[in-house]
């Protein structure tokens, strides 16, 4: 129908033509997605095995590290009554905790293979010190001939015993023998005690020392569970990341490493110095942890998934190029030429995930591009002309030159990436701002034969 409407106007049949064109070619983009989405898919299951290779890792070397305490664990009883029998007795707790926790810790890092993945470790060595204060247990409403006293303990909750490559603990000069494992009643679920023999009303424990070598994995945090803690922690890893309810009040990172220091009074959580058993859910108030996590700015996956996200735009601004060259200079580009044009675009991202597993991001970038821009230029050049080979040579040498800045500047990437897109469409538009599109491909009317016979 639009046909017959435009029959006898050879100048809207070819801009009718041209436009069919553009509308095959935006088509054959969209098409293009479907390989674009499939290798999208191959890099989430790609990263999703790298987060079981970590999670095996991590379960051989020693997870995310919390730890907690010291605390004193004072066991009860408690006689209830029962009618027309003796009064039932049951074991609860009191707990104490420390008057001031001092925690001097030092990380270092390395990174542990498996087949082409790597997962970043680490081993610690902290220092705890102190001070408990003297049990009271009548300001706890607790007979002191209650008390169990022989049964009492030191207890320090660790989130991963299997992490443990040394635990020494000292109280008051003398040195305590850690058992593995929490007595009933725990606060935590793993971590280990001491047993505290001849602790009485009014001789408090003192002061401690506690230090441990422990291994962990990507975080490692802490309760502040002294009436003032203080934690200073370091280590050579240069992308921390401060995470808890803290922050820390002084931090220094350098590309050696980084050190923090956090101070956190006890009215900043939500428990207080000592509770009973009956009295609190100690494991609803973990959120007051605070500590450090060791990121990775940007691993392969999520600098490939990154990338990826632009196959789109690539793969048209190409076509683009390729038919302005053809209809400037009158050349024809079959569909199945950009098809292979949009494959090998589409390739690259596949090359770049496969290449960047083996070595650095930025060499695997460097020569996954280098092998597309040239395929693609040599094909164009050999097929549509060499002008338009170069052209799209150095379209593709300039996009991804861009998007690896654009990849950098994590910040700004978002801003980068919007002016990116506004100039080009501004170019674009500037560029052909005097075509007439209804002209291209019009084929030049003949002058009428009265005019070529005067002539």
């Amino acid at each position: 129908m639009i046909g017959a409407l435009l029959k006898g106007d050879p100048q809207a049949q070819a801009g009718f033509a041209v436009t069919k064109r553009i509308l095959m070619l935006g088509l054959l983009t969209l098409i293009l997605m479907a390989p674009l989405e499939t290798i999208r898919g191959l890099l989430w299951e790609r990263q999703s095995r790298g987060y079981d290779v970590e999670n095996e890792i991590a379960a051989q070397w020693g997870r995310a590290q919390r730890i907690a305490g010291p605390y004193l664990a004072l066991p009860y009883q408690v006689r209830i009554p029962q009618p027309n029998a003796n009064p039932r007795i049951e074991k609860r707790f009191l707990y104490i905790l420390p008057e001031t926790l001092v925690i001097d810790g030092r990380l270092a890092t390395e990174r542990r293979h498996r087949s082409v993945y790597e997962v970043l470790v680490y081993d610690a060595m902290l220092t705890l010190t102190g001070t408990l204060p003297a049990p009271d247990p009548a300001a706890a409403a607790i007979d002191p001939a209650d008390i169990l006293w022989s049964e009492a303990s030191l207890g320090l909750g660790i989130a991963d015993m299997g992490g443990v490559r040394d635990l020494a603990i000292t109280l008051d000069g003398k040195s305590l023998a850690p058992v593995p494992g929490l007595p009933q009643g725990r606060l935590f679920e793993s971590g280990a005690h001491a047993k505290l023999p001849g602790l009485a009303p009014g001789r408090g424990p003192g002061a401690f020392t506690i230090t441990l070598a422990i291994n962990g994995t990507r975080a490692i945090d802490i309760l502040p569970m002294g009436r003032t803690t203080a934690l200073k922690l370091a280590g050579d890893w240069p992308h921390p990341n401060f995470i808890g309810s803290f922050l820390p009040e002084a931090r220094t990172i350098t590309d050696q490493g980084f050190d923090g220091l956090w101070r956190v009074s006890a009215l900043a959580r939500n428990y207080p110095q000592a509770w009973r058993s009956d009295d609190l859910d100690f494991p609803a108030v973990e959120q007051d942890a605070f500590g450090v996590a060791l990121v990775e700015p940007g691993d392969v996956y999520q600098q490939t998934d990154r990338i990826g996200k632009y196959g789109i735009l690539v793969i048209a601004l190409s076509f683009a190029t390729i038919f302005v060259f053809g209809v400037v200079r009158g050349t024809r580009t079959h569909f199945v030429q950009y098809l292979m044009v949009g494959a090998a675009i589409a390739v690259f991202y596949l090359l770049l995930l496969a290449l960047a597993e083996q070595m650095g991001f930025g060499l695997a970038y460097l020569l996954a591009s280098i092998a597309v821009i040239g395929l693609n230029g040599l094909y164009i050049g050999s097929t549509v002309g060499r002008a338009a080979g170069g052209a799209i040579a150095a379209l593709l040498a300039l996009l991804h030159g861009f998007l690896y800045v654009l990849l950098q500047a994590e910040t700004y990437s978002l801003l980068m990436g919007a002016v990116g897109l506004f100039v080009t469409l501004a170019i674009a538009m500037y560029l052909t701002r005097k075509v007439d599109w209804y002209a291209l491909g019009a084929k030049p009317v003949p002058p009428p034969a009265e005019s070529r016979a005067i002539a």
